[in-house]
């Protein structure tokens, strides 16, 4: 879905929280993170249930926990 509206998504300034389980059969969000920082999206967090310490090699991700601001 993300495909559908990345065209509207600025990717220097706008905030991107993804859950490390997107579902059953879907690719982990800190893979999905991994695209889009290799696409120059600047702000990706990862929110998830697991420890920061899971998430520490992705200098470029910076980890939620479970908690979005919205």
């Amino acid at each position: 879905e993300f495909e559908q509206h990345k065209e509207r998504i600025n990717k220097e300034h706008t905030r991107i929280y993804i859950d490390s389980n997107l579902g059953n059969g879907e690719m982990p969000g800190e893979d999905f993170a991994k695209i889009l920082h290799e696409q120059g999206y600047k702000h990706l967090s990862i929110a998830s249930g697991y420890e920061a310490e899971h998430f520490q090699h992705f200098e470029w991700l910076k980890y939620a926990g479970k908690n979005c601001p919205f």
